[in-house]
């Protein structure tokens, strides 16, 4: 028995370097993996290096990531350090079995640190954890704790956020929750304040590509409140978004989204609810991913003329390349509905365009494509709607007439300001029928209402071409 106890402890003392290396080589990869997938996940963000330090128990890879936003003029976007503290399996840290647990830690600049310690202080603003399961995957837990601070003249509070995203290797399928339990800000000037807000997904990478993946999306705003000097800017309550994509056929891409808000006031104008729909269909997702990798390493980092043309030429180049592919499906847009208003008293619009196959002619010239387009809208507003756009413009003409009004007697304010609100309603309603008699608008019983469409290169209103020529039409 004591034979076969030592011949096991001998056995382990050998194994076990040989297993922290195998899983160290293992934390490794996965640091890569993760390296790639941050790209690959958020538009216009690239690795300007990448450093990995390896040890026998534990690791430190440091990623710096650039942003290629375009910069502001005289500006440069700083760059984003995340050090990555990683322990090998597989007993990372002895207390727990995994191939690796990597700590993720975002290394702020002195400037920026400085601003998040008036709201945080000693704490870390944001905690990231990953555990790499011993078949590959794992999961990541991201947290920031609630705080309140002030910055200059501003009171902010933030009630804290937690999210927890699992994937499989390659984060070929990945899936994801997030909580953020509400925020404000406030100044002499107003306040704006942030309601909970949850977010959830179950996402598969298409095979073939780097970042486009298919499945569903969601999300909820509870509410979102603007004052500005003591009076209700804005109010917004029941925000839904909802997006699922799927790829019926090889390689095409179609979805449905569905952005909706319950509740909308604006200025303390009731516009009842906000409803955005849209699908899409045919769209051929090597070609989406390539065009839009080619437009976020065109998108250029200085201010300067050279760099604009440098980034227009590549993005034209794009286009070129591309777009004779992209066509070939003719893919498909619908605005299923965008409209804000009730039942009764709205604005809407609905509609659809689909592209025709380009060549690769026609692809070198944007005049010579737009041709290929072809889309038709309908645009409705309700009587009532227009009323309230009338009366809201009244009310900026006399806010700008306000010094002058007050110096009038009483009974003759109010006569000049009845003759104002009369001007514009008279001049409102005079636009509209100079376009209804141009046949640009066609007015119907509570409303009025316009079709526009592009095709073959022609332009239309309610069947009336204008424009002539302008998109030289084949």
């Amino acid at each position: 028995m004591k034979k076969l106890v030592a011949v096991l402890v001998v056995a382990g003392v050998v194994a076990w370097p040989a297993t922290t290396w195998f899983y160290g080589q293992r934390a490794q990869a996965s640091a890569e993996q993760f390296s790639a997938a941050i790209t690959q996940a958020v538009p216009y963000l690239s690795v300007a290096s990448s450093e990995y330090s390896k040890g026998f128990m534990s690791s430190t890879h440091t990623l710096r990531l650039r942003p290629s936003l375009p910069a502001l003029p005289g500006n440069s976007w700083p760059d984003i350090v995340i050090q990555n503290k990683i322990e090998h399996g597989p007993f990372p840290g002895f207390n727990t079995v995994a191939a690796a647990r990597i700590n993720h830690t975002i290394v702020w600049p002195p400037e920026v640190k400085a601003q998040l310690t008036k709201l945080w202080g000693a704490q870390e603003p944001l905690s990231m954890l990953t555990t790499i399961a011993m078949g590959g995957g794992g999961v990541t837990t991201i947290s920031s704790p609630a705080a309140t601070g002030k910055f200059d003249s501003a009171n902010v509070t933030f009630q804290g956020l937690n999210g927890r995203m699992n994937f499989t290797s390659g984060f070929d399928k990945l899936d994801y929750v997030l909580s953020i339990a509400g925020a404000s800000v406030e100044d002499p000037q107003g306040k704006l304040t942030l309601g909970k807000i949850s977010s959830s997904g179950a996402q598969t990478k298409v095979a073939g590509t780097e970042r486009v993946y298919i499945g569903k999306q969601t999300a909820t705003f509870d509410s979102f409140d603007l004052d500005a000097k003591g009076q209700n800017a804005a109010a917004i309550r029941g925000i839904t978004y909802n997006v699922d994509t799927s790829m019926p056929e090889p390689n095409l891409l179609s979805g449905v989204g569905k952005f909706n808000g319950a509740s909308l006031k604006i200025a303390g104008i009731d516009l009842g609810a906000l409803d955005y729909d849209y699908s899409l269909s045919k769209l051929h997702a090597p070609s989406v991913e390539a065009i839009a990798k080619a437009l976020q390493n065109a998108n250029p980092t200085s201010a300067t003329p050279e760099a604009a043309k440098a980034s227009s030429d590549a993005m034209l180049a794009a286009f070129q390349k591309h777009l004779p592919e992209l066509s070939r499906h003719v893919p498909k847009f619908n605005l299923d509905r965008f409209r804000v208003g009730t039942l009764q008293d709205f604005a809407q619009i609905n509609g659809s365009m689909y592209l025709k196959p380009v060549t690769a002619e026609e692809s070198k010239s944007m005049m010579a494509a737009l041709p290929k387009l072809d889309a038709s809208f309908n645009i409705e507003v309700t009587d009532s709607i227009i009323r309230m756009l009338v009366d809201q413009t009244g009310k900026r003409m006399m806010a700008g007439q306000a010094e002058a009004l007050a110096q009038l007697p009483p009974e003759q304010r109010a006569t000049m300001q009845t003759q104002m609100e009369q001007q514009t309603k008279m001049m409102v309603d005079e636009q509209i029928s100079q376009l209804v008699q141009q046949g640009y608008v066609v007015r119907a019983v509570g409303k009025v209402s316009s079709q526009i469409a592009l095709k073959d290169g022609k332009l239309t209103v309610n069947g009336k071409e204008v424009g002539q020529g302008l998109l030289g039409a084949k």
